[in-house]
């Protein structure tokens, strides 16, 4: 569950892990973070890409669970954050002139 809650926190166009900090969060040794997260994708808890010469996980896609009223103030922030974006790139593509 912390790997879970550490990966939906994280923001969506930067969803970087480090084994280490997979390790230090979850409380597990270093050498057992792969086989945690192959384990957390073959039963589609979340999806990504395993680079082990970085030794860093890039998660595309976690389950969703069950919404508290945190959570979901969690994921208000990250719609601001995204509308915020997206307004600066529409402002941006106004003042160019073609």
């Amino acid at each position: 569950m912390a790997f879970l809650e550490l990966a939906f926190n994280l923001p969506k166009n930067n969803r970087v892990i480090t084994f280490q900090k997979l390790a230090d969060t979850c409380g597990i040794p270093l050498g057992h973070v792969e086989f945690m997260i192959m384990k957390a994708m073959a039963l589609n808890l979340v999806k990504g890409s395993i680079d082990q010469i970085r030794a860093e996980l890039t998660v595309s896609w976690v389950a969703p669970k069950v919404l508290e009223n945190e959570r979901i103030g969690t994921m208000l922030s990250k719609f601001e954050e995204w509308e915020s974006g997206i307004n600066g790139v529409e402002k941006l593509m106004s003042q160019i002139k073609v």
